[in-house]
């Protein structure tokens, strides 16, 4: 089951980071403790809570340079991405959405701003390699 927590603080993003075998990952405090097979033995560490948001954000931008655009409306803002299933993705002005779950799970969760590999392909063909670099040009039009 997907939570606030573990869609950010998983096993498998420990594992990408660190390219071994995760044992325990789990939340405390300001830090993330991760218990890890290095050579012949199980190891824990703390890492910071910002290793793994930045790469929350680089995983999906990476899987977005994957990600087939088939068509798309730059005024209308809606594109549909290609994958194993095709998902309606819309952005235009500040407004980001797509029909897929971790799109779903980022919105059910509250996060700030939601973005999956969609919208991150979607961006990349609008020209824009962050969420933040879009956002930033957004307000520079609306100023």
């Amino acid at each position: 089951m997907v939570t606030a927590t573990t869609i950010i603080f998983s096993k498998r993003a420990a594992q990408r980071i660190l390219g071994t075998a995760i044992k325990l990952v789990k939340v405390v405090n300001r830090a993330v403790l991760v218990v890890y097979w290095q050579e012949d033995k199980w190891v824990s560490q703390f890492f910071s809570r910002q290793l793994f948001l930045n790469h929350f954000a680089e995983w999906r931008r990476q899987k977005g340079r994957a990600v087939t655009i088939r068509r798309g409306n730059v005024q209308d803002g809606i594109w549909v991405a290609e994958g194993k299933q095709d998902y309606l993705v819309i952005v235009k002005d500040d407004l980001m959405m797509c029909e897929c779950e971790d799109f779903a799970n980022q919105e059910q969760f509250g996060f700030k701003v939601s973005c999956c590999k969609h919208i991150y392909a979607v961006l990349g063909q609008l020209g824009y390699s962050s969420v933040r670099g879009y956002l930033g040009a957004r307000e520079l039009v609306a100023a």
